[in-house]
């Protein structure tokens, strides 16, 4: 008898920690799996090969434009109004590090290793979970977004610093020239970037 209170009690303990256990949510696919420096550049030579759709080694502009528009989401979830360039456009802008108007495989590998290197912060050739997170934090918080969240004057205020800068004639306006003029200090600033 008292073998099976005491088998009945320690039921009584074990279950609500088995049914919790079977509550807690999987971890997402791949939040724990490991990328190496090989899974890297094998992925971006298929997606190198999945843009370069005639096949010939480049990623041309006619390959660009054929790029799917992406911009910003409306409370429906349809995009509301297609950024200039949408989809990875401006990803391969940046991988084409000679300016020439094309990407070459190279090119694009360079740019998949850079970001690699990026993330891969403690330099042992693998980005596991916990360096994602901290790559990720790390890219908030140069954006500005620190603790994730930004008010509205914060973000007022930098939008109008922003289009002061733009703005080299002071007229209140900023027209085409003056956008080509500050994507051209830009592009300056970044020098011969090759990622992103």
């Amino acid at each position: 008898m008292r073998s099976l209170i005491v088998a009945a009690s320690l039921a009584a303990i074990a279950l609500p920690g088995v049914a919790l256990a079977a509550q807690t949510p999987p971890p997402p696919p791949g939040a724990d799996r490991v990328v190496t420096r090989a899974d890297a550049m094998a992925r971006a030579d298929q997606r190198f090969d999945a843009l370069d759709t005639d096949h010939d080694g480049k990623i041309n502009a006619a390959e660009r434009a054929a790029l799917p528009q992406r911009g910003p989401r409306g409370l429906d979830g349809e995009a509301s109004s297609p950024r200039r360039g949408g989809g990875g456009a401006r990803m391969l802008e940046r991988a084409d590090a000679n300016r020439d108007g094309v990407v070459t495989r190279g090119e694009f590998r360079a740019m998949a290793a850079a970001g690699f290197d990026r993330q891969d912060l403690n330099r042992d050739g693998k980005i596991d979970a916990t360096e994602r997170r901290q790559a990720r934090e790390q890219r908030m918080s140069q954006r500005g977004a620190k603790g994730g969240t930004v008010t509205r004057a914060a973000f007022q205020a930098r939008a109008l610093a922003r289009f002061d800068r733009i703005d080299a004639n002071k007229d209140g306006q900023i027209d085409p020239a003056e956008r080509f003029m500050a994507r051209e200090k830009r592009m300056q600033r970044r020098g011969p970037q090759i990622g992103g």
